[in-house]
Parts: C-alpha cells; sequence; structure tokens
C-alpha cells in the first residue's frame, strides 16, 4: 500500500535525521495511517473543522494536514 507521506532516515557522523515528505492526502489514505477508519478520524477532527476548513477536493491541502498533524499528533511512521 503506497501513502504519500513519506520517511527517509539518514545517518550522518553519528547524527539520525528523519526527513518527511507530506503531500495532500484523502481522507482514506489519512485514516489509515492513522489505524482507524474514516468515521473514526471524522469524529476526530470535528472538533477542528472550523480551524482547519472543509477538504478542497478529494484531499486535505498541505496547511490543513500541517495543522490536523498538530492536533492529533504525526501518524506512526515507519521508514
Amino acid at each position: 500500500m503506497l501513502f504519500y507521506l513519506a520517511v527517509k532516515t539518514t545517518t550522518m557522523n553519528n547524527h539520525d535525521e528523519t526527513i518527511v515528505v507530506v503531500r495532500p492526502l484523502s481522507q482514506k489514505k489519512l485514516a489509515a495511517l492513522y489505524g482507524v477508519s474514516t468515521v473514526v478520524l471524522r469524529t476526530w477532527l470535528k472538533p477542528f473543522e472550523n480551524i482547519t476548513g472543509k477538504q478542497k477536493g478529494h484531499r486535505y491541502s498541505l496547511q490543513q494536514l500541517l495543522i490536523i498533524f498538530s492536533k492529533l499528533g504525526y501518524p506512526n511512521l515507519k521508514p
């Protein structure tokens, strides 16, 4: 399964660096990243709807995703 949220971990001079690339996501893909159904995700996002606004087309924009991540936290990602 391919998601549009990519994580890359590099080791340089004994320092681990994680790079996260975020692209617009559909509600279904965002729910899958959090490991919940779309119904549960909508319930989680309902209190923040006035801040995030409605989806633009079928996907959440980058600004909306950054707000969602700040409210819900980042999903657990493994490179």
